[in-house]
């Protein structure tokens, strides 16, 4: 696969890519316009999460771009057709908030990027994992109360 002008390997048995593979590369949403070019990738060093990832939009001719935060979970990497898609209408992205090359927002600032995932209309990401968490999953228990040869609850009782 052929993304950002580096090979990544065969994507039939990875998903695994270089977030410097992504950098430069050029996005389309789901209506093939051009939607600009990823500029970064912000990672929540304490989560392990990306936490958006910055793209650059607008003007002409590379002047007067300005910078937007997306979330990560309105990319799909279209591998067969090596191409990185957004599900982001073209008019959502014009009204977004957006920030200058030279004056990133605060990286680890949860209002701001609360505010991106809500414009876009994703919920953020440490919401999703503290859901996932706290939802009662069968596979996610532990019970001990196995009563294994006893008519004990507790473990270790004879």
């Amino acid at each position: 696969m052929n993304i950002g002008g580096k090979i990544i390997g065969d994507a039939q048995y990875s998903s695994v890519l270089t977030a410097s593979s992504l950098k430069g590369t050029n996005i389309i949403n789901n209506q093939d316009e051009n939607l600009g070019e990823i500029k970064d990738i912000m990672i929540d060093l304490l989560s392990g999460n990306v936490a958006y990832v910055v793209v650059s939009f607008g003007g002409f001719l590379g002047m007067g771009n300005k910078l937007f935060a997306l979330p990560w979970e309105a990319f799909v990497i279209d591998e067969k057709k090596e191409k990185v898609v957004v599900n982001i209408d073209k008019q959502v992205l014009e009204n977004a908030p957006g920030f200058d090359k030279d004056a990133w927002p605060k990286s680890t600032d949860r209002n701001f990027i609360g505010q991106v995932y809500s414009h876009y209309g994703y919920k953020p990401y440490w919401e999703r994992d503290r859901d996932f968490f706290t939802k009662d999953r069968a596979g996610n228990r532990i019970d001990y109360n196995y009563n294994a040869g006893t008519s004990s609850s507790s473990l270790g009782v004879l």
